[in-house]
């Protein structure tokens, strides 16, 4: 199988992370946390996602998780 482009340098963890959080808290983009990758990178992957419907599925999952942890 053969790549392209340069090698991914962000936590795909991370990105999660902080669209579960704006989803969580409400906030804008631009006011994620520095904790988490730059909020231009987690936009990009969240747009990506919601063109590919993968979007509805990751938030499926991450309500599944926090109804088991008793969010």
């Amino acid at each position: 199988e053969r790549r392209l482009g340069r090698p991914r340098s962000t936590d795909l963890r991370e990105v999660v992370n902080a669209v579960n959080y704006r989803w969580t808290t409400g906030c804008t983009w631009r006011m994620l946390p520095h904790d988490f990758p730059p909020w231009e990178t987690v936009y990009t992957y969240f747009r990506g996602w919601q063109r590919q419907g993968t979007l509805q599925d990751l938030r499926r999952i991450c309500l599944q998780r926090a109804a088991v942890r008793g969010v």
